[in-house]
């Protein structure tokens, strides 16, 4: 979900306060099942729902994509989970770019 959340380009900054309530920024939308991702739905805006460790590792993915690996050595020397996450995350991406006629 926090990848499609990206893919859409939501942007908090961007919403007038109509846009807010109709998206279920603060609370559940008017509209029901106002955003649907992968089959599943929700009331509240996407972006409000990913945690603060999934932003960590979008953050992440984009660094990696751009400067490499976070820590010294070679891959095997990074974290399990991290490296677990930036698979997901590229996993995601390339069904996404997939979907949507991209590659």
């Amino acid at each position: 979900m926090a990848i499609h959340s990206v893919s859409i380009e939501l942007d908090c900054r961007k919403c007038s306060e109509e846009q807010r309530r109709d998206k279920g920024c603060q609370e559940d939308s008017p509209i029901p099942e106002r955003w649907e991702v992968e089959g599943y739905t929700f009331q509240r805006c996407p972006l409000k729902l990913i945690t603060a460790d999934t932003n960590e590792y979008l953050k992440a993915y984009r660094l990696l994509k751009l400067m490499g690996l976070p820590n010294p050595g070679t891959w095997r020397e990074q974290p399990y989970k991290f490296i677990e996450a930036m698979l997901i995350i590229d996993d995601q991406i390339k069904k996404i770019e997939v979907e949507n006629g991209r590659k």
